[in-house]
């Protein structure tokens, strides 16, 4: 009897002493990862006050970031459209500026070429729109539609007669949007966007912590519950 008494004590210390061991552990990482998330949960808290009241501030009207307007574009007319170079873009805008198709150079054109430096249209060689990189030649067709090849001969990279300053407005406006509110950089901050993937996995970073910090600390009251 007194044997059997003996060996549940035992059992019991070995017991406690795991629980003992397994809540240092969770107490030790509740108060590791509660200094990390707090300053998530207070960047939170702050953009998710500001977005509740963000007609009442005005942040959905004030502008973070506006483009300055004032740029000029150089291109050609063909017929009811104007072609330009933009970022290493190339554009097709109607007569309006309203931009109607978009190629991206920088991933078709070998980057060991160099920046596009000059477009050229030039009517001995048909409707097809040539780009100067490096010491190569590229066209495509005037309808971007037909993607982008080398050309065998070497074109004059002359300069770009400069596009009407109503169109190159609009255009740019086309490109680059109105601006960015307040309002969005505020949205972005709060979900991480601003930051890209980064910001992603430190918003998911967040939300993990947030719920291991719930978890251990309901299993650490509920142990000191059961002591009671």
């Amino acid at each position: 009897m007194w044997l059997r008494i003996r060996i549940i004590k035992m059992n019991r210390k070995k017991k406690t002493g795991k629980n003992k061991s397994l809540r240092a552990i969770l107490f030790k990482w509740h108060y590791r990862l509660g200094l990390i998330a707090a300053v998530f949960l207070i960047l939170i808290a702050i953009t998710g006050i500001l977005l509740n009241h963000s007609r009442m501030l005005g942040l959905d009207q004030n502008q973070a970031w506006q483009p300055q307007n004032n740029a000029k574009f150089y291109g050609y007319k063909w017929d009811d459209f104007y072609v330009t170079l933009l970022e290493g873009d190339i554009l097709l805008a109607d007569n309006a500026g309203n931009i109607i198709e978009k190629i991206d150079l920088s991933q078709l054109i070998p980057d060991s070429e160099g920046d596009i430096t000059h477009i050229v249209m030039l009517a001995e060689y048909g409707a097809n729109i040539y780009f100067c990189a490096g010491e190569s030649s590229y066209k495509t067709d005037i309808n971007l539609t037909e993607g982008i090849s080398l050309f065998p001969e070497k074109i004059a990279c002359v300069d770009s007669p400069e596009l009407p300053s109503e169109i190159s407005a609009k255009i740019y406006t086309n490109y680059y949007g109105t601006g960015v509110s307040w309002e969005r950089v505020i949205l972005d901050l709060h979900t991480g966007n601003s930051l890209g993937l980064t910001g992603k996995l430190m918003s998911d970073f967040a939300a993990l912590a947030m719920i291991f910090l719930v978890s251990s600390g309901l299993y650490n009251w509920f142990q000191r519950v059961r002591r009671k």
